[in-house]
């Protein structure tokens, strides 16, 4: 229709199917069939054409007006959303998980993000709860689920790799009879210890790696929950063990507040993720916090 509209224009502009071909560098047959085209799907007349001259009718002149605000308005949304794909701007919807939020495992990443683009704000998501990012309006998740996703037209893009660890307080361990320097050895010397499991996790069983060879933890599960913050909150008063994300903890972990059992062995990690809609071209602020948060995210140092 902007096409058509576009055509229109340049005949009333011109005066002539002649000369509004050459303006749009069509040809003469084409601009009048675009034309007859147009006023059969409006059914009023918009030209009077003689040999000498085209005129606009009473309909043609209202069109004309409306034309012209139209293909104006048009620009300029093509403007603002060829700005919006070159240049980072505007509002930046983000989802989070709660415990980036209270480790400040974000706080680097999006002061970068703010400082590289000044004409970018955020608004943050905190939750554990699945989002609907269509609904929501969701430009960019983070998560840390790497299963496959309900939404086929949604994609995952890595961000960085996650170190799990199992930590307890010093007081929970304790109360099991274990002390500084005579923590567990092995992942049987778990098995009658009370595991807290965030709800996207795998637990009772989870097979651990070792230069001596794999083995496997089992231990009766206590509690099962869906907000990381509270889960490490519990660990930190006692509860039990679980297993946790090194980067959200590291702190807990420097002043003692928590110990990592079975340091010599490895857990599966898991990957931070963002996840954006499928479509074929992101704006430019997805693209920049992306970019950011990958780069920023690999550098933060491990405890």
């Amino acid at each position: 229709m902007i096409r058509s509209m576009r055509v229109f224009v340049a005949v009333a502009e011109s005066g002539s199917m002649a000369a509004a071909a050459r303006l749009l560098d069509l040809s003469s047959s084409a601009v009048t069939q675009q034309i007859q085209k147009l006023e059969q799907q409006l059914s009023i007349s918009l030209l009077h054409r003689n040999t000498r001259q085209i005129t606009l009718t009473e309909a043609g002149q209202l069109y004309y007006q409306n034309c012209k605000q139209s293909i104006s308005l048009w620009q300029h949304t093509e403007q603002q959303l060829s700005e919006l794909r070159e240049q980072p701007q505007g509002e930046l919807r983000i989802s989070v998980p709660a415990g980036f939020g209270s480790c400040g495992l974000l706080s680097q990443p999006l002061k970068q993000l703010l400082k590289s683009h000044e004409q970018l704000s955020i608004r943050l998501f905190v939750t554990d709860d699945e989002l609907d990012l269509i609904a929501n309006r969701i430009d960019l998740a983070l998560s840390v689920q790497v299963g496959p996703l309900p939404d086929s037209n949604l994609i995952v893009r890595q961000l960085v790799c996650m170190k799990m660890i199992l930590a307890a307080s010093p007081a929970y361990l304790a109360e099991q009879g274990f002390r500084a320097g005579r923590l567990p050895q092995q992942p049987t010397d778990m098995s009658n210890m009370d595991w807290l499991v965030h709800t996207n996790s795998k637990a009772g069983h989870l097979v651990l790696q070792h230069p001596a060879g794999p083995s496997t933890l089992a231990a009766p599960v206590k509690m099962r929950l869906n907000n990381m913050q509270t889960l490490v909150k519990l660990v930190y008063d006692g509860l039990g063990f679980a297993i946790l994300p090194e980067l959200e903890i590291q702190d807990y972990l420097r002043d003692g507040s928590l110990v990592q059992l079975l340091p010599d062995w490895q857990l599966p990690s898991i990957d931070i993720c963002a996840i954006t809609s499928s479509r074929n071209s992101q704006p430019a602020k997805v693209k920049a916090a992306i970019d950011i948060l990958s780069k920023e995210l690999r550098a933060i140092p491990a405890s």
